[in-house]
């Protein structure tokens, strides 16, 4: 934006700065700035600064009314009182001479042809001359320049070398579009006829949905073809055209770099690989991402391809099925390419069956529910006449009560519409219920199928209990306190006498996790990085690799250019602990032999080594450059002198903390890595298991955390004094984990602990274990285990209690892991540690029970944090009643320089400030901007670390204060019934013993 003071009073004006040549650029650039002022800057004028208007260009935007100005001091401002019109004045001399004779237009054309044809350093000049198309008198001064600047070796000789070819290619595309494209006049050019390879087309003019389509296709010569078929409908709002070959390759072209690949063409296993590691929707993914596993079935987009084939006079047919559910026009397109020519051609096919449908279903209902389904009926039948009587019938699947009768007939002129509506009621069986219309007249048909998600009104959650039982005949008993729903339960049992048989549960725990930050992505990786070569643990090669390269794809997109990883996307928005926590991860996984990308271990160690220079502002701080320093000993980096820095500091500041804190472990492992044994178990000797600390978990800290990254590093460098802590340090992990207390970070630090722990210390002590399920009814069962050493088996539905008994010379560790959704739904809100209401209210801020179909309503989301502490890694999860849709906010988009764009990068492109968006969400402003939601808004000064919308629920994480916070979204009535509202969820991602959530409720829509 630009302002400029005329006749008294401030002009605003949104200005274009290019350097035009060419008089249809002038009505491109006024029809993007009026298009740009109309949504987004009313009452702004539009503006053109250009290097010099030629008199042409001038009197082009005089006359399209474009108000301009030059450096020369020409102008055009005509305003509501007076017109500035300046004209006349010469093109200015160049703000600085070129200096050299190679970048003046004849040069830069004799560079080109250097640089295209290298031979040419050694050529003739007239050959030179005739090939760059210059003068042969400017042939000589150039090649001078070019030798002196060392640039060309030996001119006119026969072994003439041009040198630094890069750099000269560099400076020839700096010079180029100020010194030689204006001088450059634009030509058109034509193919040659021989070089058009005409194709055929035959395709129906009308076909119906379900049937096969027939394209027949020839070519005038032989020829390799593709055939495509897309449904016109995504070609018109993605503006696609039909492909033209010649048309693409002898277009003008600014200077442009594209990259490619086809590394999966030379490797097939890389597109497999790339397939493995790509987002899918299958169930178990979709809880790992806080999706609805129960996820409806959509209607695939119709595109059709066949495949490069061959071609040629005889021709041949390309032949698929149109789908049922799919009614329009087709665009059938055709490529085709030899040695010698290139063609294009089209055709166009009506789909139209007897019977149009459109289903109007909720995108998901909760059991219990009931609810309107309709459909709409278009009469294609020409000669049906008046009041045709059409019969429409649902099919509904056992998971759907038809709640009246499942057809009807409906009274439908030819070539009009009617529509049919059905009652159906949810029952327990959860999963995609499928839905099929069907409408008849005579002979004539059509049917359409259309599904919906019928998911439960609690969200997935684990519960993990573990414990020990003495050796020699100890005995235990777990609960099975859970009603759970079959569709993806877990209940699994399991004992061994070696520690790392928890980590079932807690991978069980992790695998699940809903939410996705970097920390909890990373710590979600682990199970796979670190118990791949246990096949005891059922982690096959393939499925940690998969699961390895999602992380890692993970991990290099939200690297950014200083090596940290952004907690949520690669921007400034980092955290020093997840990043070298990140980094942790990654050489571990190279360890394990996992191939991990070596340039970004690289950043990551570059950011490290920033950490290990800098000083911290407290303990923490501190904790977290030895954890770097550790880790860039472990990657060969000669840490002395970080290490001794930081250790004075702490000597210095926190004499009284530092040795039993974390910092002084780490500093004793990087010291152990440069072999300096003696001080390494000076500062070992001081390290403690089980010192009940207080949790801080904004700063990633707690018992858990705390004794398995010790253990640890014991096991991995000190692994002598395992003897003497195993005890200690083996209580000081399950206590934890029995009470409860574990997080993400600390579950992955623990698996990774008893991993070392178990390979430091060899084979332990066998044994034999008992696992009895004692029934509701009061009946006992044994549960045989497998062998193995780590062996599991899964518990019955019918199972109230567990039983665990082992003969084992030594301690044995049971676990019983209970996943899935639970039947009973809370009756009233509960809150602690944490507090959370939610309320729907009309637009006048009325609370609303009962609405109209079509209605939007407006959610408050209230939450605040009790027993007056602050609760950071606040995760609110707000289950949408069926029958309703989010309504986004929508941000218009403008054309600008000839391509779509927000309106905030439009305003921030054309001078102003806007808000950036990453790929996942978050802007890439400086460290102060905040992230601003695609939905909703914030009441008040506080502001979510980030918020999503889901298919089926709304996701908001932040900080939890005592002050009552409040985000409000829209939501749409879509569905006519009466629907459970679930409630809304609350939970510290970390701090597990802050949970909440609100009194549930029901929603009524009624029709119109």
């Amino acid at each position: 934006m630009l302002t400029i003071p005329l006749n008294g009073h401030k002009q605003l004006f949104v200005a274009e700065i290019k350097t035009i040549d060419r008089r249809l650029a002038v009505a491109q650039i006024r029809d993007q700035l009026q298009e740009l002022i109309t949504q987004c800057y009313p009452g702004y004028l539009p503006l053109l600064i250009t290097t010099f208007a030629t008199p042409d260009l001038a009197e082009e935007c005089r006359r399209l009314d474009l108000p301009f100005l030059d450096t020369a001091g020409n102008l055009y401002l005509p305003m509501d009182t007076f017109v500035a019109d300046i004209r006349g004045k010469a093109r200015p001399a160049r703000p600085f001479k070129d200096k050299y004779r190679a970048n003046n237009p004849a040069g830069l054309k004799v560079v080109f042809a250097l640089l295209c044809r290298p031979a040419l350093a050694g050529a003739p000049y007239r050959e030179v001359a005739k090939f760059a198309k210059v003068a042969l008198g400017a042939i000589g001064p150039v090649l001078n320049d070019l030798t002196q600047r060392g640039y060309l070796q030996k001119a006119k000789t026969p072994n003439g070398t041009l040198l630094r070819k890069k750099e000269l290619l560099n400076e020839w595309v700096t010079y180029y579009p100020a010194n030689l494209r204006p001088t450059l006049r634009p030509r058109r050019y034509q193919a040659d006829r021989e070089q058009l390879t005409h194709i055929a087309l035959e395709a129906p003019d009308l076909v119906k949905p379900g049937d096969p389509f027939r394209v027949h296709y020839r070519t005038d010569r032989p020829s390799r073809i593709a055939v495509f078929a897309v449904d016109e409908g995504i070609l018109q709002v993605a503006g696609y055209r039909t492909p033209d070959p010649l048309g693409f390759f002898f277009q003008k072209r600014a200077l442009e770099v594209r990259t490619t690949q086809i590394l999966d063409l030379i490797l097939p296993e890389f597109a497999q690989l790339m397939a493995a590691s790509a987002p899918g929707g299958d169930q178990e993914g979709a809880l790992g991402r806080n999706l609805n596993p129960f996820k409806r079935k959509r209607d695939k987009p119709v595109a059709f391809w066949s495949g490069v084939r061959d071609a040629g006079p005889d021709g041949a047919d390309f032949t698929f099925t149109v789908p049922d559910y799919f009614n329009g026009t087709l665009r059938v397109m055709a490529v085709a390419v030899n040695d010698d020519a290139v063609g294009a051609a089209d055709a166009k096919s009506i789909v139209r069956g007897d019977f149009v449908l459109n289903p109007n279903v909720p995108l998901m209902v909760a059991p219990g529910d009931t609810f309107e389904v309709s459909v709409g009926v278009a009469n294609n039948v020409a000669n049906s006449g008046k009041g045709a009587q059409v019969q429409v019938a649902l099919q509904a699947p056992p998971q759907l009560e038809v709640l009246g009768p499942a057809s009807t007939t409906l009274s439908i002129d030819a070539l009009r519409e009617g529509a049919a509506t059905f009652r159906l009621r949810a029952r327990e069986q959860l999963g995609n219920a499928d839905l099929a219309f069907t409408a008849r007249l005579g002979n004539k048909s059509g049917r359409i199928a259309a599904s919906l998600s019928l998911r439960p009104s609690v969200p997935y959650r684990t519960a993990l209990t573990v414990g020990s039982v003495r050796p020699g005949g100890g005995s235990a008993t777990a609960q099975v306190d859970r009603d759970l729903y079959p569709e993806l339960r877990t209940v699994r049992a399991g004992m061994s006498v070696l520690p790392l048989a928890l980590a079932h549960g807690l991978t069980a725990y992790l695998e699940k996790y809903p939410y996705g930050c970097t920390e909890q992505l990373v710590s979600q990786g682990v199970p796979a990085m670190v118990l791949a070569r246990r096949p005891e643990f059922g982690i096959s090669a393939p499925a940690a690799t998969a699961s390895l390269s999602k992380i890692l794809d993970m991990l290099r997109s939200r690297q950014n250019e200083e090596g940290a990883y952004g907690l949520w996307a690669a921007n400034t928005h980092v955290d020093d602990f997840v990043s070298v926590y990140a980094q942790h991860f990654l050489l571990d996984a190279r360890e394990h032999g996992f191939d991990v990308p070596r340039e970004v271990v690289g950043q990551g160690a570059g950011y490290l080594q920033h950490l290990a220079a800098t000083e911290g502002a407290s303990l923490f701080d501190e904790r977290i450059r030895a954890y770097a320093i550790y880790l860039l000993t472990r990657q060969g980096v000669l840490t002395t002198g970080y290490a001794t820095s930081l250790e004075q500091r702490l000597r210095t500041n926190y004499a009284n903390t530092w040795q039993t804190d974390l910092t002084g472990a780490f500093l004793a492992a990087s010291y152990q890595l440069l072999r300096q044994e003696s001080h390494a178990n000076a500062l070992m000797n001081a390290a403690r298991f089980g010192q009940k600390r207080v949790a801080a978990y904004e700063f990633y800290d707690d018992d858990l955390t705390h004794d398995a990254l010790l253990l640890y590093l014991v096991a991995r460098h000190f692994p002598e004094r395992l003897q003497s802590l195993r005890a200690q340090a083996i209580d000081a992990i399950v206590s934890p984990i029995e009470h409860g207390t574990y997080n993400t970070f600390s579950s992955a630090y623990t698996i990774m602990a008893l991993d070392a722990y178990v390979t430091a210390t060899g084979p332990a002590a066998s044994g034999r274990f008992t696992v009895t399920e004692t029934r509701k009814d009061g009946s006992r069962a044994p549960l045989p285990l497998p062998d193995g050493t780590f062996p599991q088996v899964d518990v019955s539905a019918a199972a109230k209690s567990v039983g665990f008994s082992s003969d084992a010379l030594v301690a044995a560790f049971y676990s019983l892991t209970q996943a899935g959704f639970d039947r009973t739904i809370p009756t009233k809100e509960f809150s602690e540690g944490l507090e959370v209401l939610r309320e729907y209210t009309d637009k006048d801020g009325r609370p609303v029970t009962s609405v109209t179909l079509g209605d939007e309503l407006q959610v408050h989301l209230r939450f605040r944090a009790l027993a007056g502490h602050s609760v950071s890694n606040v995760a609110l999860v707000d289950l949408l009643p069926g029958g309703f849709e989010v309504v986004e906010n929508i941000r218009p988009s403008v054309e600008l320089a000839g391509r779509a764009v927000t309106a905030d990068q439009a305003a921030k492109e054309a001078g102003g400030e806007g808000e950036g968006e990453g790929g996942e969400g978050e802007g890439e402003g400086g460290p102060e901007s905040a992230w601003v939601p695609t939905f909703g808004e914030v009441i008040g000064p506080w502001a979510p670390d980030y918020a999503e919308v889901r298919e089926d629920r709304v996701n908001v994480y932040g900080l939890a204060d005592a002050a009552a916070r409040e985000f409000v979204y829209t939501v749409k009535a879509t569905a006519v019934g009466t629907f459970a509202v679930p409630p809304a969820y609350g939970e510290g991602m970390y701090d597990r013993a802050v949970r909440a959530w609100s009194k549930p409720g029901r929603i009524v829509v009624r029709r119109p």
